[in-house]
């Protein structure tokens, strides 16, 4: 069973992402900021990472680039899920060699779902 950590610091998106993730067969582990993610990476490695910009502790950005230096986790697929769409991040983001990016404001569970199977078969 592949393995996804979704990084979030607002429960009202972390938590039914993480339950539909479930219900199509992935095992989920949840973290509310870069931080605990990089903690439960280091204790347990996902497949994926869903990752939100705007975090407080660490944000995504900062968790990316500690992601990518690192050689345990350098090729972990990143598919940002971020309310955040100001061009700086984008290429912040894509500098990092994230995978996949949508807003949360415009984004299905349909097509999230198509997405990380994509970057889980890739």
């Amino acid at each position: 069973m592949k393995s996804i950590l979704v990084v979030d610091d607002m429960p009202i998106f972390r938590e039914p992402i993480a339950a539909s993730l479930r219900g199509a067969g992935y095992n989920v582990v949840t973290a509310c900021n870069g931080k605990e993610a990089l903690v439960k990476l280091r204790a347990q490695k996902a497949d994926l990472l869903l990752l939100d910009i705007a975090m407080p502790v660490m944000d995504g950005i900062a968790c990316l680039a500690e992601l990518r230096s690192d050689p345990a986790t350098r090729d972990t697929p990143v598919i940002l899920l971020t309310a955040i769409s100001e061009k700086k991040h984008i290429l912040a983001a894509a500098r990092f060699g994230v995978q996949d990016y949508l807003l949360k404001s415009r984004f299905s569970l349909q097509e999230l779902l198509v997405r990380i199977k994509k970057h889980l078969t890739e």
